[in-house]
């Protein structure tokens, strides 16, 4: 799998400021539990789980001491196994047999004889039971009867997950926040990576504690130290929340932007051979799977090689990429190489090729592609391909910061603190970290964390344990995350929600929205408490980013107008000042669905809320018409974007020709005659070409 071509390249520079002698491979045990071996599962190309859960089983489940290792040779151990294969999948595969999965997990559970295994098999059938499957009806009372089955067995990850159940009320059930820290603070002292997060969660934001930073740095430190540690991550998913949104991804399919329609553009754009970018692109939906195109590694390196010799830069550096690594497993397991290397699929039936490597990365830097800059300063820094020699590696690291890669701004900002630039290495770390490195975010918590001196950079708790937050939540372990949305995806709304919701307890923003947006919506879960879950987490992720006040407020005023209580959780004063407050603050950042509703709000009043303002709804109008305007310029615009830009342009004429303001649209206010018909008359045109699909 192509992905894992990225990986490397954003590795290269921490491997060399940490000496570590080769970057590890994405693709390991994720710190769910069950989650991640079906998330490794699939990223492994469908390897069998059988192989994956064997190399854990020898040596342990996770990094907590309550959960021994299982006996290779137990036949409970490879009970389990058999059902976790049946269990864990490709989100949708027909090949899947939840049923047959939980009837294993029970007759171990309850096996006598069992040991150590129970408690294992007793918290996958509560997961089975949480969120149903093939064969399966979701049953919440028996989730949390195996979950306490298997805490009482010590196992960790079942208080943690029974600590999700108890605080959210997950089910309709009284939430109890008291017993759950019963669950989860000795989860995370054990070292359970998603109890860590969901105490440093809780204790950075207040949530149902007293405000800790202190606590918060300590247990998002303990995770961050793994996650840097074993060196692999996916940080896309917390960067690119455009991408990873429930709401914006049914959004994008309600404007002809599906998934579906943007797959059919690209490949038609490329068909002809001739446009690099499209090339590319289409090279990129093999390679990651995006956009629901089949992974295909061949097909991957095709396009990027037919994108490179037509001048691609990013193409250029993606096949140096693969020439560079490839052949890589083979050589790791002869060399008796580093865990996890097994999880690589790098094209072997490709022999490495150095020379055709440094010879693409050095085309593709000639043109300024960071990616390259960065790749052949690593290697002239390490001797790879090349005869060593630091000064040019150097030279090419500051180039590639310059260029903005996140691994050379990383090496430059190392560089710069060690020369006492504090102030220009730490803004190089700050740009390396907005870009998603965790190794930056990581560093950066260190030096926050002590200070540079007690005058200028002085300790500070809160902003360390905001970067150490950073990396730990882009450990590998946000695989999990990914396969909620993939459910989500498949049509598996009821696994999808809890699986999100479990991880939002962990403080993923992302998943906080995303589970808030299906609770509200009804995606998944209809119980009665819908509305009061879905409140709880949008709140949860505001704090967190602004992009979501727009959400909690609507919901909130929702709630208010029906007469609901909107006090779910602690937090900001409530009701419907402040509900209004949250969609003003989101009009005012700009968002769309904001100054939609804000505008169509005053523009007929509402009792109890706001009164009737037509200029004030003229001018979010107008806000409005810019903003979407703005957005879809730089765009293909599909036939839906169209009739809604000409609406908003209609709508903007209507209301200042009725209330006699002059208009952005052709001028004039309170105008009669065929001027005004013919303006009417050309907006109805536009919007019939738009219908037909223009």
């Amino acid at each position: 799998m192509l992905t894992l071509v990225m990986s490397w390249q954003t590795t290269v520079t921490y491997a060399q400021a940490y000496h570590v002698d080769s970057p590890a491979i994405p693709g390991q045990r994720s710190g769910w539990g069950s989650i991640g071996a079906a998330v490794t599962q699939r990223e492994q190309g469908g390897k069998a789980a059988s192989e994956f859960l064997a190399k854990l089983q020898s040596k342990g489940l996770g990094s907590n001491a309550e959960n021994p290792p299982l006996s290779e040779d137990s036949i409970y151990g490879i009970q389990l196994e058999k059902g976790r294969e049946m269990r864990y999948g490709t989100p949708g595969s027909a090949a899947l047999d939840d049923a047959a999965a939980l009837k294993l997990f029970e007759e171990v559970g309850y096996a006598p004889k069992a040991g150590f295994e129970k408690a294992m098999a007793l918290y996958e059938a509560a997961l089975v039971y949480a969120t149903g499957g093939k064969g399966v009806e979701q049953d919440l009372t028996k989730a949390v009867h195996r979950l306490s089955e298997s805490a009482q067995l010590k196992y960790a990850e079942a208080k943690h997950t029974l600590a999700f159940f108890l605080s959210t009320g997950f089910g309709g059930k009284p939430s109890d926040d008291k017993s759950a820290l019963t669950f989860e603070e000795p989860a995370a002292e054990g070292g359970t990576i998603g109890a860590n997060l969901a105490m440093g969660f809780r204790y950075m934001f207040g949530a149902g504690v007293d405000l800790n930073c202190s606590g918060a740095l300590d247990n998002y430190k303990a995770v961050a130290d793994i996650a840097v540690g074993k060196g692999n991550h996916y940080p896309d998913l917390l960067l690119r929340k455009d991408e990873h949104l429930i709401s914006l991804i049914e959004s994008r399919q309600k404007n002809g932007k599906s998934d579906s329609a943007l797959r059919a553009q690209w490949l038609k754009e490329a068909a002809g051979g001739k446009n690099a970018e499209a090339l590319f692109e289409v090279g990129k939906m093999y390679d990651t799977g995006a956009y629901g195109m089949e992974q295909d590694a061949f097909q991957a390196f095709d396009f990027f090689l037919a994108a490179a010799e037509k001048g691609h830069a990013g193409a250029m550096s993606q096949v140096a990429s693969i020439y560079a690594m490839a052949g890589r497993e083979e050589r790791e397991k002869q060399a008796g190489g580093p865990e996890g290397a097994e999880a690589a699929s790098f094209m072997p039936s490709l022999a490495q090729d150095l020379d055709t490597a440094i010879d693409w990365f050095e085309k593709a830097g000639a043109l300024g592609d960071p990616i390259a800059l960065n790749a052949l300063a690593y290697m002239y820094m390490n001797g790879k391909g090349v005869d060593m020699d630091v000064g040019k590696a150097e030279e090419l690291y500051q180039t590639a910061a310059e260029a903005g890669h996140p691994d050379a701004l990383l090496y430059m900002g190392q560089r710069l603190l060690e020369e006492g630039e504090t102030q220009e290495g730490l803004a190089n770390l700050h740009m390396s970290e907005d870009q998603g490195n965790i190794y930056a975010a990581y560093h950066l918590g260190q030096v926050y964390e002590v200070g540079v001196d007690e005058v200028d950079f002085p300790p500070s708790c809160e902003t360390a344990a905001e970067m150490y937050k950073k990396a730990a939540e882009g450990g590998y372990w946000i695989a999990g995350l990914r396969y909620g949305i993939d459910l989500y995806r498949a049509g598996q709304y009821t696994q999808a929600i809890t699986i999100l919701s479990m991880l939002a307890e962990e403080g993923y923003e992302i998943a906080q929205a995303n589970a808030a947006y299906m609770f509200e919506h009804r995606i998944g879960y209809s119980y009665p408490d819908a509305d009061d879950q879905a409140l709880r987490l949008y709140e949860r992720a505001s704090v967190q980013s602004p992009d979501h006040f727009f959400a909690l407020g609507n919901l909130m005023l929702k709630m208010e107008q029906e007469g609901k209580p909107t006090t779910a959780s602690a937090g900001p004063v409530t009701g419907v000042g402040q509900a209004m407050s949250y969609l003003e603050t989101a009009a005012e950042l700009g968002n769309v669905q904001a100054l939609r509703k804000l505008a169509e709000m005053y523009e007929v009043g509402m009792e109890g809320v706001v009164v009737k303002n037509t200029q004030r709804a003229l001018s979010l109008y107008k806000r409005l018409l810019t903003v979407v305007g703005g957005e879809k310029g730089s765009e293909r615009m599909g036939w839906s974007s169209l009739v809604d830009i000409t609406n908003l342009q209609w709508k903007v004429t209507s209301l200042s020709a009725r209330t006699g303001l002059a208009s952005v649209i052709g001028g004039g206010g309170e105008e009669e005659g065929n001027g005004k018909e013919e303006r009417r008359t050309g907006f109805e045109g536009m919007r019939a070409s738009a219908a037909e699909g223009l």
